[in-house]
């Protein structure tokens, strides 16, 4: 799996199949920073005490590594699970090679130990369109995977309305691509649609309400 260095120094990774790169090359954490926490107002979140993520095309895990540094910053006693829903295996082995500097050590660590507990981290392989099925709900969902262009399937009608099963009243989804066959299909599947932070790029990101 070839090793990429994002303008911001952190390392993706090149998808021979999908032919394409599991983070931005402007800045991996500065995209799951901006494209998904904060849309999906995790600070906030931790405010209330406890968080429920779902983490679909889980990758190396920047998201949730953001989502749980960002989230103890708010509150040092939030409690936070994520489930994280992945079908490569090969980057699930490169969780455990990922090395990070100090800042975020301790939290890439509960990623990498899968951890219980007052943080829990579970990272679930498989076909994400069935394995999300028999999860419960969740506040904020991370929806990531390769472009529309070369991974369709992640971002169709179908998925689209199985997610909504799956978040509650108020949660928030939130993605990079505004894409119009994404944002139809969300639409399709009852969601509110809204223009999200630029980084990186021109176009907007997404993020949805029920």
């Amino acid at each position: 799996m070839k090793e990429i260095i994002t303008d911001d120094g952190s390392v993706t990774f090149f998808n021979e199949y999908f032919q394409d790169v599991y983070n931005s090359k402007t800045g991996a954490m500065q995209e799951a920073r901006e494209k998904f926490v904060i849309p999906c107002k995790i600070p906030e979140l931790a405010k209330k005490g406890k968080i429920k993520i779902l983490d679909i095309c889980f990758g190396i895990g920047y998201n949730s590594l953001l989502a749980i540094h960002e989230a103890l910053i708010s509150n040092p006693d939030v409690e936070i699970e994520i489930i994280g829903l992945e079908n490569d295996p090969e980057v699930i082995e490169q969780i455990q090679k990922m090395k990070f500097k100090d800042e975020f050590k301790k939290e890439y660590a509960y990623i990498q130990k899968q951890s219980k507990g007052k943080i829990s981290v579970t990272i679930i392989e498989g076909d994400a369109r069935e394995t999300i099925k028999p999860l419960g709900k969740f506040d904020a969902v991370f929806l990531d995977p390769f472009t529309p262009k070369t991974c369709a399937h992640m971002w169709a009608e179908d998925l689209m309305k199985e997610i909504t099963k799956h978040m509650k009243d108020d949660a928030i989804l939130a993605t990079y691509s505004c894409a119009r066959m994404v944002r139809d299909n969300m639409k399709k599947a009852g969601l509110k649609v809204f223009d999200g932070p630029k980084v990186g790029r021109f176009a907007p990101s997404t993020y949805c309400t029920l």
